[in-house]
């Protein structure tokens, strides 16, 4: 899975829990990072309505892997990336399930029994340089429309054809046959009703 994501320091508190494995080294080169999912405007539906809406998803360096121990052992708590609030990454890595609410976060900051986090395996992270992280911060979430429903108009489904060459009087246009190919399809057309 690839995204783009922004260290968010602010809406979940990670705990540092040793039993676990977050411990200091693991916070270092680990953060909860803002993302955003875009719904389309459905034709059948009305939840949830189209627009941006704001994921949270815990990203961290394994640092069980050998080539990678030495590089979280590196991060200072005061320098790194991931405890900066509102850094920008590109990440590329693996989603591995959700994270444990009761023993990941801290009670102030914990995930509500509606909310998710997934945990990713970071394969890859690449950090935005430090100018294109100043601005306004964190953006906000989206305002949700609220919009009515119109019972008098009916809805309509809508199909999707398949059509693999554009549409179809293109299509058979462009699939005859030229040349040789056409005197050999008649040649069979011919042969076929003897």
């Amino acid at each position: 899975m690839q995204l783009f994501g922004i260290v968010d320091t602010r809406k979940y508190y990670l705990a540092e829990n040793a039993d676990i494995g977050l411990d200091v080294v693991t916070r270092n080169s680990s953060a909860i990072f803002l993302t955003w999912s875009k719904f389309p405007d459905l034709e059948n539906g009305t939840v949830p309505e189209p627009g941006w809406y704001a994921n949270y998803i815990y990203a961290m360096l394994p640092k069980t892997k050998p080539q990678l121990t030495k590089k979280c052992e590196s991060f200072q708590e005061n320098t790194t990336p991931f405890r900066k609030h509102g850094r920008k990454a590109y990440i590329r890595g693996y989603i591995h399930g959700y994270c444990n609410k009761d023993n990941m976060f801290i009670v102030p900051g914990r995930p509500n029994i509606l909310e998710f986090v997934p945990f990713m395996e970071i394969i890859d992270i690449d950090w935005t340089s430090p100018s294109e992280n100043r601005g306004p911060g964190v953006p906000a979430t989206p305002s949700k429309k609220v919009a009515e429903a119109d019972e008098a108009v009916p809805r309509k489904k809508r199909k999707t054809l398949f059509d693999p060459f554009g549409n179809g009087a293109s299509a058979s246009a462009s699939n005859k046959p030229t040349g040789k190919d056409a005197a050999r399809t008649s040649n069979d057309e011919t042969i076929g009703s003897k």
